[in-house]
């Protein structure tokens, strides 16, 4: 067996065996960490895009504090998502996407990596 056909099959060994370590992620309890959601918060949960494609698609949830929507801050907030897969995303908004809301507008807007996509709404 030539060195081409060796490595070849050695990443593909890899490549196996990492899918099937992220599918027991959720058995080992790692898909999604204990995280309570905030008081007083709107609760959204992102879109379930992987740039991985779909055998690894996932949620995240983006918990905004509704005081935000009450007293925006001029230079908006970033805002971290909950872990899933051992990740989690950074959420950007403005002052102009909260004011937004708090009229009772919808407002997508999608993480600093572009990978989920989140719908804010205030029902």
């Amino acid at each position: 067996m030539d060195s081409t056909s060796s490595r070849r099959r050695e990443f593909l060994g890899f490549l196996g065996f990492a899918a099937l370590s992220v599918q027991l992620l959720p058995l080992m309890g790692c898909e999604t960490e204990s995280e309570a959601a905030p008081a007083d918060s709107l609760a959204v949960t992102s879109s379930r895009a992987s740039k991985l494609g779909d055998w690894a698609a996932h949620t995240h949830v983006l918990y905004v504090p509704l005081s935000l929507f009450t007293a925006p801050p001029r230079e908006g907030v970033t805002l971290s998502s909950t872990r899933t897969y051992l990740h989690s995303h950074q959420v950007q908004l403005t002052r102009d996407q909260l004011v937004a809301v708090a009229r009772g507008g919808t407002v997508l807007v999608v993480d600093l990596s572009e990978a989920h996509t989140y719908s804010l709404r205030l029902a």
